[in-house]
């Protein structure tokens, strides 16, 4: 349901010709939508399930996406990549590991995507309003540089600007 509420605000973003991750994949729906909505953005979809990663190239393909531009990396969070090397991150970070209810992968989904964006790149992030991501990301960003991009009865969106 939060997926299906942030790809209606894809088109919001200004990510063609740029480098995009999309952080916790999954099957790679938000990937795929970044595509088709800017075809010039090189995409990096980005998971640590080897079986989410697989998913979202084969979505690429049944989709008849070109994928040349494109990656599927099954990693730790963004564990490796570059400071300053992407200028755009998408997150649907997952609130839940097993039966506990944690924040703790999205901090570091948070903390990551910090690392690893230009200076005025953004991150975008949905997540359930009880959450509380607004506090957690102008922790990390500054209360300025975070900006609510749309919310409803359940989700929220939220843009922070490094």
């Amino acid at each position: 349901m939060g997926a299906r509420f942030i790809l209606e605000h894809i088109s919001a973003l200004d990510a063609n010709g740029k480098d995009v991750v999309d952080l916790g994949c999954g099957n790679g729906v938000l990937s795929l939508k970044l595509k088709k909505t800017f075809p010039q953005a090189r995409i990096t979809a980005v998971d640590e399930s080897y079986m989410a990663t697989a998913s979202a190239k084969n979505n690429f393909e049944i989709n008849q996406l070109p994928d040349s531009d494109c990656q599927f990396i099954t990693n730790n969070c963004l564990d490796g990549f570059g400071v300053e090397s992407q200028d755009l991150v998408v997150c649907n970070p997952p609130f839940h590991q097993q039966q506990a209810v944690t924040d703790h992968i999205a901090w570091q989904m948070f903390c990551d995507a910090k690392h690893v964006l230009r200076s005025q790149g953004e991150l975008m992030v949905i997540g359930n309003r009880h959450l509380g991501y607004d506090k957690k990301l102008a922790r990390l960003f500054g209360k300025h540089n975070v900006k609510r991009v749309a919310s409803n009865a359940k989700f929220v969106i939220l843009q922070a600007t490094k």
